[in-house]
Parts: structure tokens; sequence; C-alpha cells
């Protein structure tokens, strides 16, 4: 495990022979990007302009914003 930039967030890179995983703790533990490490095919969509929405701090319930 190390601590990497992906696409201007920072992350976590988690490795094995297989597969390749990035998480981004910033974006709530956001799985940004699986790939198989043996044809180096990403498993996950990666958005084309690269940018994470912020993360709401807070909660509606019922029409209430808590």
């Amino acid at each position: 495990m190390r601590r990497i930039n992906f696409m201007g967030a920072d992350g976590w890179a988690l490795e094995n022979e297989a597969l390749s995983a990035v998480v981004l703790p910033a974006h709530g533990g956001k799985v940004a990007s699986i790939i198989y490490r043996p044809r180096g095919f990403e498993l996950l969509f990666q958005n084309p302009k690269g940018v994470f929405r912020a993360r709401r701090r807070f909660l509606h319930v019922r029409g209430v914003r808590i």
C-alpha cells in the first residue's frame, strides 16, 4: 500500500500480482480505479474530465437539512 495522487486527488494504491486498486479516502473511501494487471485493463469507468465531486457534509431528512 502506498500513497499516490490520482487525477488531482490524494489516494492509496493497493496492489498484488493480479489487481491494482486506488482508493480515495477524502471522497468517502471511493474506489476510483481497479486494473486487471495481466492485461492492463481498467475495470471501472473513468470520467474523461477526471473530476470528483466534493463530498457533502450534511444530511437531508424529510426535507430538513441536518
